[in-house]
């Protein structure tokens, strides 16, 4: 059995996802838990993805989560609840399985916090194997994956060279002992941006990932 949850409740722009639990679910809603369980080593896992239900907030100030019905469209696992029914899940599945030995990440500041009713729990747990477990996975790719790695590295490369090609424009068009702030009286077009601030090369590089599908962009200027 393991037990896994996201990196934070609202997180920062540009934080991503927990990796392990992203690897394990695909999934980036907030707030999110998963819970595995797998019988013996030769069976397949039950793999139950936990959801925030829509609350009234979210649809005031931010994009709810999705349905249960629309995640069950966008995540190839077992069983998808609200994370309302984490703890009776999790309830239940210790008492399938009295003897089971629940695996989490090691309680360290990389990793989120376990919640209040799983540390007063009685049951054996262990934060000694699923990392190293995880971790060894990870590095084997499937052809799947491994295409979906090259189709980043197209898309990061493609960006990288519309920002030196913007980069490029900027030089060519700059006037020689003149002040380059002419006063406009529109907002110059994205045919008409230049970069002059680090800021500016990572919007570039980020609308450039976004043309070409790519949503969440790995790597940003700091």
């Amino acid at each position: 059995m393991g037990f896994l949850d996201d990196s934070s409740s609202h997180p920062a722009p540009h934080t991503s996802q927990e990796s392990n639990f992203f690897y394990l679910t695909g999934c980036s809603i907030p707030s999110s838990l998963v819970l595995l369980t797998i019988s013996s080593v030769a069976s397949d896992p039950v793999i139950t993805l936990f959801i925030p239900d829509i609350q009234p907030a979210d649809l005031m100030w931010s994009i709810p989560p999705p349905t249960i019905a629309e995640a069950r469209k966008t995540h190839n696992v077992t069983h998808i609840l609200h994370t309302e029914s984490f703890s009776s899940s999790f309830a239940s599945a210790l008492a399938a399985a009295p003897n089971a030995l629940v695996h989490t990440l090691p309680q360290t500041a990389q990793f989120p916090e376990l919640p209040p009713f799983f540390t007063s729990s009685s049951s054996a747990s262990s934060d000694a194997y699923l990392l190293t477990a995880l971790h060894r996975a990870r590095l084997t790719k499937s052809d799947a994956e491994v295409q979906r790695i090259r189709r980043a590295n197209e898309i990061s490369s493609h960006a990288h060279e519309v920002v030196m090609r913007v980069l490029g424009t900027g030089v060519r068009l700059a006037p020689a002992g003149t002040d380059d702030k002419v006063e406009r009286r529109h907002p110059p077009l994205p045919g008409e941006w230049l970069i002059e601030k680090e800021a500016e090369a990572e919007a570039i590089f980020v609308a450039s990932c976004r043309r070409e599908g790519y949503a969440t962009p790995s790597l940003l200027f700091r």
